[in-house]
């Protein structure tokens, strides 16, 4: 979902198959009872997507500066620098810098006041971001980029069930994410 963005999710249009095939545009303000809880008619809202319910996160870098495939950059960012490494549980003020491939980040939490990139991908293949929140504070002090594509050229990027917010701009992928 994208809180705070200038077309707030319940009221995105959606575009669903009508009952003869043809694709038809609905949103959740035009489904009755669908604009105060948009997940109710299956529409995304931060019930329904972000860090799963029961998840504890663990900060970066107060209480822990490395993972599987990560470690703390002591010049302010998460570097993931090995090939199938997951970032899981964490939460950070910090840039998330992704330099390999088939890599997975689930259940993090990234809050930036006044950043550029909430998560970064670097000539990545096949990365997977899911059940995160990624965002800035509303105003001024708003995230660039919730997760950005640094040079176009990272392929198979797949988004599912994350709520990013209070950004610029919410996604900036060049070849376009296999799911959402």
């Amino acid at each position: 979902t994208a809180r705070g963005s200038a077309t707030p999710s319940s009221t995105r249009p959606t575009t669903r198959p009508a009952a003869t095939g043809a694709p038809s545009t609905r949103s959740a303000a035009t489904v009755k009872g669908c604009a105060a809880k948009p997940s109710a008619c299956g529409f995304p809202d931060g019930t329904s997507t972000g860090v799963r319910a029961g998840v504890s996160l663990r900060r970066v870098p107060q209480d822990v500066t490395s993972g599987p495939g990560w470690a703390w950059d002591t010049r302010g960012w998460i570097a993931v620098k090995t090939d199938g490494a997951v970032v899981s549980g964490i939460s950070t003020t910090a840039t998330i810098d992704i330099q390999a491939s088939n890599v997975v980040v689930k259940n993090v939490r990234v809050h930036q006041r006044d950043g550029m990139f909430g998560i970064a991908i670097r000539h990545g293949r096949n990365v997977t971001v899911q059940d995160s929140e990624i965002y800035g504070d509303p105003g001024e002090h708003r995230l660039m980029v919730g997760i950005k594509d640094i040079y176009a050229d990272s392929v198979g990027t797949r988004l599912v069930r994350n709520d990013i917010w209070a950004v610029a701009t919410g996604i900036q992928i060049d070849a376009g994410p296999t799911a959402w």
